[in-house]
């Protein structure tokens, strides 16, 4: 008995509590090299090799472990008892392939990983971190909807595990971001209903998310369905509004903010020019030019906002205003069509100092489109 398999893995497994690993190791090749099949002896291995990142030596003994346990069985057709061993055994093959795959970034790897857990789960799906984990995977093979799912089934589980609770939240920021980038792209391409259909996407996980939302006032906006853009940039503004007395915005939380404003000073505008009564048009743009102005408080670099501004200006009367606010535009987007526009509303204001220096930038980029 002194010299048995079982002696040797016995006190391997003694070395391993005492942290004696390079001990345990030898002791425990003794043990399996005398009984090959010692199912403790080929665990308690394969979790040593994974200590020493022997990655191969320590996935090939998993995969012996879990043949011990299973031989030719389906999962399905296992006892309670070799059910609890094989989905701890998935599960440590899964740890093991996962950390192989941050070593060597390696998506084969990942796949692996994510196939031993997904037993572990067939087997034992009563664990909320193993769902958890199960989420983060995942993600990082980019499944991002189905991440979702597995943290709130982990969170179904235990509503109090707070790896679960984070995770989530992250997965949906990454969805609702995805759909924001991909709505914003269509948008500026000139397709907004494809840019609705995103931001809608994305809000079906993100449904108070600022940029979503300000993204799909946006795209109503260009679709000519004003009332719902404005009722939901209102909407957005005032919660920022709401969210700025109480504490500083987010980068996030700017951006949508100053991109609501924009909305609605693009709203106000296209009021205005649709209203026949005069008292009632220089309401309009009058709040068209406020919106302006409370966009560019936040971030003053947005050329379309100081065209707007001048815009509303012109037809306020504010001639000086509207020539200073297409001065901050030409600063801001150096462009033949900036420059002439400041040109035309400087000579209409009688501005000439300002309509020559225009009209001598549109002479030199002139010559430099010209080769000149």
């Amino acid at each position: 008995m002194k010299n048995s398999g079982a002696h040797f893995i016995r006190v391997a497994e003694l070395l391993y509590d005492e942290g004696r690993l390079d001990a345990a190791l030898t002791e425990v090749q003794n043990g399996i090299s005398l009984d090959p099949k010692d199912f403790s002896g080929i665990v308690l291995r394969a979790m040593l090799y994974e200590h020493f990142e022997r990655w191969e030596e320590s996935l090939r003994d998993y995969e012996t472990a879990i043949q011990l346990v299973r031989g030719p069985k389906a999962l399905s057709d296992l006892s309670p008892d070799e059910k609890y061993n094989a989905a701890f055994l998935y599960k440590y093959l899964s740890d093991a392939y996962w950390r192989a795959a941050c070593r060597d970034d390696n998506h084969v790897e990942w796949a692996k990983a994510l196939d031993a857990h997904e037993k572990a789960l067939d087997l034992d799906g009563s664990n909320a971190i193993w769902w958890a984990e199960y989420g983060r995977l995942l993600r990082q093979l980019d499944r991002k909807a189905d991440a979702v799912i597995a943290f709130r089934r982990s969170l179904s589980i235990d509503p109090d595990l707070g790896e679960a609770k984070e995770s989530l939240k992250e997965a949906l920021g990454d969805i609702g971001r995805d759909h924001f980038r991909a709505a914003r792209i269509l948008k500026d391409d000139g397709n907004p209903a494809e840019a609705l259909r995103q931001a809608e996407q994305g809000l079906e996980y993100q449904p108070h998310d600022p940029l979503l939302l300000t993204i799909r006032a946006s795209a109503l906006f260009a679709l000519k369905r004003t009332a719902e853009s404005r009722s939901l940039a209102e909407r957005v503004t005032m919660e920022m509004d709401k969210i700025a007395c109480q504490r500083a915005l987010t980068a996030n939380e700017k951006y949508a903010h100053k991109r609501a404003f924009g909305v609605l000073g693009g709203i106000a505008a296209v009021d205005a020019w649709k209203e026949r009564n005069r008292s009632h048009r220089k309401e309009l743009w009058n709040e068209s030019k406020n919106f302006y102005l409370k966009g560019l408080a936040i971030d003053d670099r947005i050329a379309d906002y100081w065209y707007g501004l001048a815009r509303a200006n012109r037809f306020l009367g504010n001639g000086a205003e509207s020539v200073s606010a297409l001065q901050h535009l030409v600063s801001l987007e150096s462009t033949t069509g900036a420059y002439s526009t400041l040109f035309r509303e400087a000579v209409r204001n009688l501005n000439f100092k300002v309509a020559l220096d225009a009209w001598k930038r549109l002479l030199e980029m002139e010559a430099e489109q010209s080769g000149l």
